[in-house]
């Protein structure tokens, strides 16, 4: 069968340019909680943020910059090409 990793998690994005990610990441042997802030911006089509903060420290390093390519966005969904692995990733919004 095949194991992967899950991330689970709510963000919340502020006027200010910061953000905060609470959630849980689901591995084949563990499962972590973790919080991560940092700042961001929309810039040329790409979704792109910057760490100021992890827990745990080594999940996220304070200062990695990641630039997502933004596919589509709606009343509620948005959808980014991941950087890192070229994967799709989806969020949904929640009042």
């Amino acid at each position: 069968m095949f194991e992967r990793e899950v991330h689970q998690h709510y963000i919340t994005l502020r006027d200010d340019g910061t953000f905060e990610v609470n959630g849980i990441l689901h591995e084949p042997e563990k499962v972590t909680p973790f919080t991560w802030r940092g700042t961001w911006r929309v810039k040329d089509g790409k979704f792109a943020y910057t760490t100021t903060f992890s827990m745990p420290a080594e999940m996220y390093k304070v200062s990695d910059i990641f630039e997502d390519k933004i596919d589509s966005v709606s009343d509620t969904e948005w959808v980014m090409i991941e950087q890192s692995t070229g994967g799709k990733s989806r969020a949904y919004r929640v009042q």
